[in-house]
């Protein structure tokens, strides 16, 4: 899953773009486990460990000399009311992926980027993440 998804993303961190990998879904879809914070020790093909094992690799072999400065943020937002209706939770899945697919949309149009155009970042809890 990581070289297929997620590998992808470092050549253009490495060109000064951002990159992001967001699992999002319904409850006990494993999402946690797959991104690596439940498991044993750290599960050991976690995406976050793939990740940032990518990382550091890629930079190691990098052919010119320059300072590199990393943020990583790691942010497991949860629903912890005990409501817990599937409905009401497909609801806002649903509206957190429109507006993530909103602001993707207006990330990758070249146009929109030279014109500056807004960002629509505070859409949802989301993305304000983002």
């Amino acid at each position: 899953m990581f070289e297929e998804l997620a590998a992808p993303l470092f050549d253009g961190v490495l060109q000064e773009y951002n990159g992001t990998i967001l699992a999002y879904g319904q409850t006990d879809s494993r999402k946690t486990y797959t991104m690596g914070t439940k498991g044993k020790d750290g599960c050991q093909t976690s995406i976050i460990r793939q990740a940032m094992n990518a990382l550091f690799h890629k930079v190691k072999n990098l052919k010119h000399h320059a300072e590199l400065h990393t943020r990583v943020s790691f942010i497991e937002a949860k629903r912890t009311g005990s409501d817990g209706l599937q409905f009401k939770e497909g609801v806002h899945i649903s509206r957190g992926l429109l507006v993530l697919g909103n602001e993707i949309s207006a990330l990758g149009d070249e146009k929109k980027r030279k014109d500056a155009a807004h960002v629509p970042y505070q859409d949802s809890k989301l993305t304000r993440l983002l």
